[in-house]
């Protein structure tokens, strides 16, 4: 345990997700943070109502991993891939708990993104129409708050309705006007791609992607399409998720649900 406090103390107040293990290497529990130090010694602290879930979670932990990452956004979502990828003893999610919800990318000429109860995925599957599943994720309305700094970047369709006439995210701007011709089914493509490889907790790649097809503009002299990509680079680099942060405070006390 000491050793273990020690690693504790060396841990970086940034945000990401945090792995712990047993001593056979076995993964107990994975959840994400806002700040990772913090988080991470609060279960290691002592409590007035101790919860015996986590009383005997912790007394089995013989090491912690890390992974940083550079906004909770993205923790959000490798918390979401991690789970399901490693199913962790001590992680409800995934298991037989209704209430996860789950994104759905939708089979149409403009694809859009859903979110849906874990209820409506297994009773409508087939309404859905879904080209890719991602999820499940604890709290819906952090989704909601992750997917709308996501569109403010990358706009996509949102509504049923293959059309954008009165609709007010069309005249914001966080609609970009597909079925109207305001955009081309290649750039609306791109932004589709964009999402899903955040989604998929590739944003590096996609900034090397982004990067890579800015220059090729600015080479071809189409400078007004090198900006519009450079400024989306920047907005990728510098997300404020304050909102997100807030949620984060508050859903990460699902830990509170934990069961064996």
């Amino acid at each position: 345990m000491k050793d273990l406090k020690r690693k504790i103390k060396k841990l970086p107040n940034e945000p990401g997700i945090y792995i712990f293990k047993d001593k056979n290497g076995q993964v107990l529990y994975v959840g994400k943070a806002t700040n990772l130090k913090s988080r991470v010694s609060s279960y290691f602290g002592h409590s007035n109502a101790p919860i015996r879930t986590i009383e005997a979670m912790i007394g089995k932990v013989a090491d912690i991993e890390i992974q940083e990452t550079d906004s909770v956004l993205e923790a959000v979502f490798l918390e979401a891939n991690l789970i399901k990828k490693l199913q962790p003893k001590y992680n409800a999610m995934g298991k037989d708990d209704k209430s996860f919800s789950y994104i759905i990318l939708t089979k149409e000429i403009f694809p859009r993104f859903v979110i849906v109860r874990q209820t409506d995925l297994e009773a409508h599957s087939d309404n859905f129409k879904a080209k890719s599943i991602y999820g499940p994720y604890a709290s819906k309305k952090q989704i909601e708050i992750a997917l709308k700094i996501l569109r403010k970047i990358f706009p996509y369709h949102s509504l049923p309705k293959k059309s954008e006439k009165g609709c007010l995210d069309f005249q914001i701007g966080l609609c970009p006007g597909p079925y109207a011709g305001a955009m081309s089914k290649e750039d609306y493509r791109k932004n589709i791609s964009s999402i899903r490889m955040i989604l998929e907790g590739k944003k590096k790649s996609l900034i090397k992607k982004m990067e890579k097809e800015m220059q090729e503009y600015a080479q071809k002299n189409e400078f007004e399409k090198a900006a519009e990509i450079r400024n989306k680079i920047f907005a990728l680099q510098h997300i404020r998720d304050v909102a997100l942060i807030s949620k984060e405070k508050t859903s990460d006390l699902n830990c509170r649900n934990l069961r064996i």
